[in-house]
């Protein structure tokens, strides 16, 4: 997920200008943004797919934060 996320950031300022310079050329500047509804549409699709349901109340798993539940585990196995 992260690797997606760094992809992403560093591939829209690469590629925004170049893409807004082919529409401004070839288009009205208005078409800008109707170019960008399928993009758009992909991404909440996409996003709809991969992003992993929960029930609500359900637990978010934050019990083992930064192995806080680990070392308890370890004291309590050791017997302080």
């Amino acid at each position: 997920m992260v690797g997606v996320s760094t992809m992403t950031t560093c591939f829209a300022p690469a590629i925004g200008p170049t893409y807004g310079g082919v529409i401004l050329h070839e288009c009205n500047w208005n078409q800008i943004f109707l170019f960008l509804v399928p993009v758009l549409a992909c991404s909440f699709v996409t996003g709809i797919i991969s992003i992993p349901q929960r029930r609500i109340g359900q637990r978010t798993g934050f019990k083992n934060l930064f192995g806080m539940q680990k070392i308890k585990e370890r004291r309590k196995s050791i017997g302080n």
